[in-house]
């Protein structure tokens, strides 16, 4: 999931929608400091542009999680482990930085990096 601030822009003509972006789930949440969000919930590779007058991304990602382990025949012996979960701040250039999600299934990994 990735969340961005957009800067340079009064309340009069602040944009109150947050931008499409293919495959991915966009909000705009005026109450919270990070207002537009991005959320890539699909297993798969994606590339997200930063948009024009964002100066700051916050990405977060949380895994998907262990599958359970089977015993004997018992899906109910042991329980899968919980996602890992990262969350970082990143300065940007609007235009310029792109980043690179890879959502994985259950038991995959997941991981965003940018240029």
């Amino acid at each position: 999931m990735g969340r961005f601030v957009q800067v340079n822009v009064t309340t009069q003509n602040l944009a109150k929608v947050a931008p499409k972006v293919p495959l991915a789930k966009t909000y705009y949440d005026g109450k919270e400091c990070w207002q537009y969000k991005v959320v890539y919930d699909r297993p798969g590779t994606y590339t997200f542009t930063v948009p024009a007058n964002a100066i700051c991304a916050r990405t977060v990602i949380v895994g998907g999680g262990g599958k359970p382990v089977c015993t004997n025949g018992n899906c109910c012996g042991f329980a899968g482990a919980g996602g890992g979960y990262s969350d970082k701040c990143h300065a940007v250039t609007a235009g310029a930085t792109t980043f690179t999600i890879n959502v994985g299934r259950q038991s995959q990994d997941s991981s965003v990096s940018c240029n």
